[in-house]
């Protein structure tokens, strides 16, 4: 790889590639631009973290940096850009508070999972998209002349045996099941490169302990995707409190907000255009649904959350620990349930518009009703596909059916997940079904710009059909 003659210091790199001579989207510098900036020497790497008060800082060593093409240094740019609009920040932070009861091992191996499906997500979209290529992930730096390698890359999900182009969830879910042998393949990967922990060489990765797994995982981010070294982050992120923790999210969601609206803004100041790659990424973080489902979710639908018992050890019966003879028998807790469907009618009436503004408004929901799973139904004449969803998960863009229109497939199901509340956005365009399918309560009828309520069957009068919402 040709290393370039012109002293590659970051504030260089920016003004290039916001010049009009890099092919890229201005977009990716603007961001980075928006960011705050901060020295480490010594810190041999770069990348975006987290302060103890939640700001998002872009951190870097400028030696580091001086070791490095200009082509290098747009490719951890991006790669840093797409953390961001991907919310990937927020999400390990989250991850942190979910694993505060659990020992430290755990929160290692759980921390290092995540950030490698956070990087397998990033860096396969990126050459997916057109960003880069896998050779300039994988190629940066200098090239050692006796063996070829280069002194610094990124990881990708062949390393471990698995496809490109899924999202974080899925890889996240893959790795922490081992499924395919990931983490064997994972290790013959580095046994090639000579990357393998000391003391696991000549091993074949076959029936390893959790502690030489997260020793695996920890030494495969450090010897391989360089940027991930965010040992800062994590400190910080264990010292917070559960209040501090939910702050930091709310203020890197805040900071990563204003990031992508003032580099969207200047990018089209500059006549330049976002990249078709993350348009609908961006779109979504600083799109405003048009319903205002924070207060209508608080009236209709929060306030209906019921409650499970589970089984735990971390309160027994009271009453056996005062008997010396008997079993101290795990008590039980109360864990709040929350089934809430939303339902898309994918069928041939309903316009791309009318699509992609449910998918808004579903957006809007994820944000309105943080730590509540969505089930997605894509739903014609038939139930076409559904998924699960958080509040960082993003939704399917390509839909199933675009045939007739039938909304008893949905309640039927609703019935059999038993849930607590439909949400289905629809142009109304088909009859309602029998009065016996639609008991679930709360029921919301989402109806496109264009669509009206569906009407009853058989002039049916004098029940309660739920909720009617127009999107305006």
């Amino acid at each position: 790889m040709e290393k370039t003659t012109t002293t590659t210091t970051l504030p260089s790199v920016l003004t290039y590639l916001l010049s009009g001579h890099d092919s890229s989207s201005p977009f990716f510098p603007h961001v980075i631009r928006a960011l705050i900036r901060e020295e480490v020497y010594g810190l041999g790497t770069a990348g975006v973290t987290v302060t103890a008060e939640g700001r998002l800082v872009l951190m870097y060593d400028p030696d580091t940096l001086a070791t490095l093409s200009v082509k290098d240094i747009k490719t951890i740019l991006i790669h840093e850009v797409y953390h961001i609009v991907l919310h990937h920040i927020p999400r390990t932070i989250r991850l942190f508070d979910a694993l505060s009861e659990c020992s430290d091992l755990e929160k290692r191996k759980f921390y290092a999972i995540s950030n490698i499906a956070c990087d397998y997500a990033v860096n396969s979209l990126m050459v997916s998209n057109g960003d880069c290529k896998v050779d300039d992930i994988k190629n940066m730096g200098e090239k050692d002349p006796e063996t070829g390698k280069y002194s610094f890359g990124g990881v990708y999900p062949s390393d471990c045996g698995l496809p490109p182009k899924q999202a974080y969830e899925w890889y996240f879910n893959q790795l922490m099941s081992d499924a395919d042998g990931a983490f064997q393949n994972l290790f013959q990967f580095m046994a090639e490169c000579g990357t393998l922990p000391g003391g696991m060489e000549g091993g074949s990765g076959d029936g390893m302990s959790d502690e030489e797994l997260t020793e695996l995982l920890e030494q495969y981010r450090k010897a391989h995707s360089p940027t991930a070294q965010d040992t800062e982050m994590r400190k910080q992120i264990e010292e917070m409190s559960g209040d501090q923790l939910k702050a930091a999210v709310s203020r890197s969601e805040r900071d990563s907000r204003n990031a992508v609206s003032h580099a969207k803004e200047q990018t089209k100041k500059g006549r330049g255009t976002l990249p078709g790659s993350l348009k609908e990424a961006i779109d979504d973080m600083l799109s405003t649904p048009t319903v205002p489902w924070q207060r209508l979710l608080k009236q209709w639908l929060l306030n209906t959350l019921r409650t499970r018992r589970n089984r735990s050890s971390r309160r027994p019966k009271r009453r056996l620990l005062e008997d010396p003879d008997a079993c101290t028998y795990p008590g039980r807790v109360r864990e709040k349930v929350y089934t809430l469907i939303f339902a898309i009618d994918t069928s041939g009436s309903m316009s791309a518009g009318d699509l992609k503004d449910s998918i808004s408004e579903l957006v809007g929901i994820q944000k309105a009703a943080p730590g509540v799973e969505i089930r997605v139904i894509e739903c014609d004449a038939a139930i076409g596909r559904e998924y699960d969803i958080d509040e960082f998960t993003p939704p399917e863009r390509t839909f199933t059916g675009r045939g007739g229109t039938s909304f008893e497939p949905v309640f039927r199901r609703a019935a059999e997940l038993r849930a607590d509340a439909v949400i289905y956005a629809t142009d109304g365009y088909a009859p309602l079904p029998p009065v016996e399918l639609l008991r679930i309560r709360p029921l919301v009828w989402l109806i496109t710009k264009g669509g009206q309520p569906p009407v009853p069957q058989n002039n049916e009068k004098g029940h309660s059909y739920g909720h009617v919402v127009q999107i305006q």
